[in-house]
């Protein structure tokens, strides 16, 4: 259940309606207290719970049977670890599911995909993700930061250029 300490209300976070789901556990809240992740009592569904679009039943990641998420942002991001054979770290943003293995780049010798002892445990509003994977045999802590998209950096070099244009004309007249 949640409870609005301004208003007094308390609201049921009702388990995700699958067979087999007997409970719901919350482990975090956004700091704008917009939005609840966890995961059903035997682990098997993921969840996202806002109080404008209820109980939002996050997609597993392929070749994984259990999950719960840990950790979720303002925007409604959330991070979580998935099992099966092995642990997989995963994202779940703007109604997709990602494992973080398939989003880095260049994992080095960073193990995040054959073995148990990886995990995310934590996002920013700014997507930053914290958790631990193996790095030479040995679990370390990590944080990912996102990097913007070519286009990104194309549409903010378009915007300086219209205001510096704009700065010149002004200077001009």
């Amino acid at each position: 259940m949640s409870y609005n300490m301004n208003t007094g209300a308390i609201t049921e976070i009702a388990p995700p309606a699958y067979t087999g789901v007997n409970a719901s556990l919350a482990f975090s809240i956004s700091g704008n207290g917009s939005y609840i992740a966890g995961t059903s009592g035997n682990s098997t569904q993921p969840y996202i719970w806002s109080a404008t679009s209820g109980m939002n039943v996050v997609p597993l990641p392929a070749g994984t049977s259990t999950a719960g998420l840990r950790s979720v942002n303002d925007a409604g991001w959330a991070v979580g670890t998935a099992g099966g054979r092995y642990a997989a770290p995963f994202l779940y943003a703007n109604g997709t599911t990602y494992t973080l293995a398939n989003q880095i780049t260049n994992l080095g010798d960073w193990n995040f995909t054959t073995t148990t002892s990886a995990a995310s445990m934590g996002i920013d509003d700014n997507g930053d993700i914290t958790g631990w994977a193996m790095l030479d045999g040995t679990a370390h802590a990590y944080l990912l930061t996102p990097v913007p998209e070519p286009s990104s950096y194309a549409l903010m070099l378009g915007g300086l250029l219209v205001v510096g244009g704009g700065a010149r004309r002004r200077r001009r007249a």
